[in-house]
């Protein structure tokens, strides 16, 4: 079976890889049943047992959120990187048999048996808190490590001119970084609006609008071009 919904934009998104149906399954109506009784802001979008599958859906919805990797699978370490390069914010589980379990001690922190449902429960949990201080703070590729810039910090994103850089500028220092607008809009709040196609502002910075100019002043003395028709 593959479980495909659409999800609610408040509600963090769970994705399964299992490659038992019957696991997988029962997975999904224990974490269903939990979500509900535990009134959390979750909802199971899709569980397969297809890796491409899953990745591919991750990336279409372009929003991090709780991942239940299979160990079983072969190149369950590969798919688990490619994830985590692509949502550094998201969570990952990751379920063994009994004879995984050993080998996955040292390379990996989150792990349980397969059919322990209720440190899933728990985790769930874990995830959910973890997750709303996780939206404080913006993740910025460094090569294959990330660095995190407080989000009430930041000035503006601009694109920056090399293609594919963005330059970030915050209230103690300016960071230049590959990576694309598009990408990284998901994880600011409303506090940011797109002013142009190339440029991200927090509105807490901005000290006045010249309109007839084409012009945001911010309130660090920095100055920004618009399209006059904003």
């Amino acid at each position: 079976m593959i479980l495909l919904r659409e999800e609610s934009q408040a509600k963090i998104p769970i994705y399964i890889h299992e490659q038992d149906t019957e696991l997988r399954n029962n997975m999904v109506a224990y974490i269903e049943n939990f979500i509900e009784t535990e009134q959390l802001e979750m909802r199971v979008v899709l569980a397969t047992g297809d890796p491409v599958d899953l990745l591919e859906t991750i990336r279409k919805k372009n929003r991090p959120g709780i991942c239940i990797l299979d160990a079983t699978y072969k190149h369950f370490l590969e798919l688990a990187n490619a994830i985590k390069m692509d949502y550094p914010r998201g969570f990952i589980m990751y379920t063994a048999s009994p004879l995984e379990l050993e080998a996955l001690r040292g390379k990996v922190t989150n792990y349980i048996m397969k059919y322990d449902y209720r440190k899933i429960g728990s985790w769930l949990v874990e995830c959910l808190q973890n997750s709303k201080k996780a939206e404080e703070y913006l993740a910025i590729a460094d090569g294959s490590k990330f660095r995190y810039e407080a989000l009430k910090d930041i000035l503006y994103i601009t694109a920056a001119l090399e293609p594919r850089r963005l330059l970030l500028s915050s209230r103690n220092r300016h960071i230049e970084f590959y990576g694309r607008l598009k990408e990284i809009e998901p994880q600011l709040n409303d506090h940011f609006i797109k002013i142009s196609r190339s440029v991200i502002v927090n509105q807490d910075y901005i000290k006045s609008v010249d309109a007839s100019k084409g012009i945001i002043n911010l309130t660090n003395g920095e100055q920004l071009n618009i399209p006059k028709s904003l």
